[in-house]
């Protein structure tokens, strides 16, 4: 037994049109059998379609006349729900980057007179920020939403923007909501993964050591300033590419190589501070320095 019997009485319907205008036709209006079969295969997909949405209404547990009203009202929400995602985006922006910066000054712990603490480019906290901020708002509001409102109302919405999106485009709903969520998953989180490994990238200039904390949480390295082999304050008119910022470079006796354009804005000049600070404990000659020196003359600013 058929428990729905309207499709099928409605494709018989589409399929006796489909005789009657081949057997009924007028003699001066030949039926070409292509247009005629094209015409049928469009009919029983109009049927199936209507078939579909029809068993969708139903899922849905409401009434004809309370359905298009609600539809409606969230067409008139959308305006509202798009500032709603441009402000959460904003939001989470500001948020994620200044919130990864702040972890990261606060894993490098409390600043102590005498040391300088020096951190990386703030424009790294930028990625998962910016990346995050063009992918998860819509759906932050939704969650958003659910929480302080009703989850069938948000249920109910993303049943329209289904129907919605599927109505005026061949990439349907649940083809983007697969894209998005792979964009997510394959872009957005991996990002988020590289970012969160650098919240402890920091260097201490101590009064004995240069302590060094790199990326992805490794044991922080501790460069004692007795192993300095040699340094070098670089100031722009040494370097091979201007124009270029001052900068530090400290190599010690086991290899390692420390530069102060890792650290902070490479485009700014290297805080004379610091440069004064490791020439003050520093074994050997600091080369180039006497430029920092002439810059800081009174001299030289006349």
């Amino acid at each position: 037994m058929n428990d729905d019997p309207e499709k099928p009485v409605t494709l018989g319907l589409a399929h006796d049109r489909f005789l009657d205008a081949m057997n009924n036709s007028p003699d001066d209006e030949p039926i070409d059998p292509e247009d005629a079969a094209e015409d049928l295969e469009i009919q029983q997909e109009e049927a199936a379609e209507k078939q579909r949405e029809a068993e969708a209404n139903r899922a849905l547990g409401l009434t004809d006349d309370e359905r298009e009203d609600l539809f409606a009202h969230f067409r008139d929400l959308q305006v509202l729900i798009n500032a709603c995602n441009v402000a959460v985006a904003i939001a989470f922006a500001v948020a994620v980057r200044y919130g990864f910066e702040a972890i990261n000054h606060s894993l490098a712990g409390p600043s102590v007179p005498g040391r300088i603490q020096l951190f990386p480019d703030p424009i790294i906290w930028w990625f998962f920020a910016g990346f995050g901020a063009l992918t998860l708002p819509w759906e932050i509001t939704l969650q958003i939403w659910a929480l302080f409102g009703n989850r069938r109302t948000v249920f109910f919405y993303r049943q329209w923007q289904k129907r919605s999106t599927s109505d005026h485009t061949d990439f349907t709903y649940n083809d983007k909501l697969a894209l998005y969520h792979w964009f997510i998953l394959l872009i957005t989180l991996p990002i988020a993964i590289a970012n969160s490994l650098a919240l402890n990238m920091h260097s201490t200039l101590g009064s004995d050591a240069l302590r060094v904390c790199g990326y992805a949480f490794r044991p922080c390295a501790v460069l004692p300033y007795s192993d300095i082999k040699a340094i070098a304050y670089l100031a722009p008119k040494y370097a091979t590419k201007p124009p270029a910022a001052a900068k530090l470079i400290i190599e010690f006796n086991d290899g390692p190589i420390w530069s102060s354009a890792n650290w902070g804005n490479e485009n700014d000049d290297v805080d004379p501070a610091i440069v004064h600070l490791i020439a003050a404990h520093s074994p050997v000659p600091v080369f180039g320095i006497e430029a920092l020196r002439y810059a800081a003359s009174p001299s030289a600013s006349r």
